[in-house]
């Protein structure tokens, strides 16, 4: 029963977190994409909305990621957060 009990907070601990992570991987996925497109085609064929989101995904801080990173141990560096978010 412990063990089962271990797993499933393993695994609800790696849910919450790839639910976070999702929606910056989807912009990310999306611009890489677009990106790909315009370089083949020579035409922005409506990609750049999908190319701005998905360099502010990539470059930009999320604290709700930021926050599901630090606290699974992916971020350590806890001066840095405080100084970027005000939250430690």
């Amino acid at each position: 029963m412990a063990a089962l009990t271990e797993t499933t907070e393993v695994l609800t601990k790696e849910a919450n977190m790839h639910c976070a992570l999702g929606e910056n991987a989807i912009k990310m996925g999306k611009r890489f994409f677009a990106t790909y497109h315009c370089r083949k085609q020579g035409r922005k064929h409506n990609a750049r909305t999908r190319i701005v989101a998905g360099n502010f995904a990539g470059h930009g801080g999320d604290v709700r990621v930021d926050t599901r990173l630090f606290m699974n141990g992916l971020i350590k560096y806890e001066d840095t957060f405080l100084a970027m978010y005000g939250l430690s």
